[in-house]
């Protein structure tokens, strides 16, 4: 018979450190979204349509990183507090 121990505390530290690191994609994406818009204003051409391309489909796969992080962390802490939940029943009972 297998044994598993759930950390509580740590599965809900972790499920915020991913929603932290969404927010900071999603800063760096912001940023990087402002520096291809005014390297707009200025660079024309076929490398620039090239860069531009290449640069919204790299921030379309930073925005799918994104989302994940903040869908994982959100999934995470919901199985955490499940989780303790499911503890705090446990010792209700015990305790009646």
């Amino acid at each position: 018979m297998a044994n598993t121990q759930v950390s509580c505390n740590d599965l809900t530290g972790y499920g915020k450190f991913l929603d932290e690191k969404s927010v900071e994609f999603n800063t760096i994406i912001k940023k990087m979204e402002e520096i291809i818009a005014k390297l707009e204003t200025g660079w024309t051409g076929n490398d620039s349509h090239n860069f531009r391309a290449n640069a919204t489909a790299y921030l379309k796969n930073l925005k799918t990183v994104e989302k994940s992080l903040l869908t994982y962390g959100d999934f995470i802490k919901n199985k955490s507090a499940k989780y303790n939940n499911v503890v705090s029943k446990f010792y209700d009972i015990l305790n009646s």
